[in-house]
């Protein structure tokens, strides 16, 4: 007989505090989060179900590819930013969500500051939300 291990997305935050949790915020912030997700969640011990965790790649298109994984490992090892020059962009290309900074954009993992240099924002340092983009093997 074979064992299988599921090692779920946990939320930290028992009332599902967006203030408390960091990955409620990225999915309210992505207009993924509603209340039957929410409700689902409850039910499962706080947990992440796998048909909504798979539903939350589909729409966004997750895992990422190879360079855009790349390019977020980059920023997120980065203290103060990559310039956008450096990838490229001397104009607002950047906003493109074909682009790898496009893409890392409209996830909300990172930022553009004064048109000049690309950064992490706090969402892209957690480890679960790593995890449900594709950068981390497992979710802790």
């Amino acid at each position: 007989m074979a064992l299988i291990a599921l090692r779920l997305v946990k939320f930290e935050s028992v009332h599902l505090d967006p203030d408390e949790d960091c990955l409620v915020g990225w999915f309210n912030d992505l207009g993924f989060w509603d209340p039957e997700i929410e409700c689902r969640i409850r039910a499962a011990g706080n947990h992440l179900p796998l048909d909504i965790e798979y539903r939350f790649r589909d729409v966004n298109k997750l895992p990422i590819d190879h360079t855009t994984k790349k390019l977020l490992s980059n920023l997120l090892m980065s203290d103060v930013g990559i310039p956008l020059k450096g990838l490229g962009f001397s104009d607002g290309g950047w906003k493109d969500p074909i682009t790898c900074v496009g893409k890392i954009l409209s996830l909300k993992l990172g930022r553009v500051q004064d048109n000049e240099r690309f950064k992490a924002v706090n969402y892209a340092f957690d480890n679960r939300i790593q995890y449900l983009v594709g950068v981390r093997q497992y979710p802790n």
